[in-house]
């Protein structure tokens, strides 16, 4: 049984019960119900909070484990087909392929860089 829908279910009993007449008529009662609906709504959160933890952890484990679909050549990564180059930090740190943009002669003379990245700014020397 899925936690948030046996939680969603406990939630409708609990209201169920707060129509009963004989309940409907005891203050303690009510209370202590109302208590009850409050802690399932936490367990629910908290639920839900750790199923989404579970999908970012076996993502990470996923991309961890498989192999990086990148070559690396004087520096920077490259598709197997030779695609490329992309941001190695991009890539690294967030998995993901940003295309760097080549630099133009009066950067490559001025900055000392061949290459930069768009997104992470980060720049690159290569013999490409």
């Amino acid at each position: 049984m899925d936690i948030t829908a046996g939680v969603a279910g406990a939630v409708v009993v609990v209201k169920k019960l707060l129509e009963l007449k004989s309940i409907a008529k005891d203050a303690e009662a009510k209370l202590l119900i109302a208590d009850l609906q409050l802690q399932l709504a936490d367990v629910k959160t908290t639920a839900a909070d750790l199923m989404n933890e579970k999908l970012q952890l076996a993502e990470r484990l996923r991309r961890a484990t498989e192999p990086p679909p990148v070559m690396i050549k004087e520096g920077l990564y490259f598709k197997e087909d030779e695609d490329g180059p992309f941001c190695t930090t991009c890539y690294d740190r967030d998995g993901k392929m940003i295309r760097l943009i080549r630099a133009n002669l009066k950067e490559m003379h001025a900055m000392g860089h061949t290459h930069h990245c768009g997104v992470c700014k980060m720049r690159y020397n290569s013999a490409r």
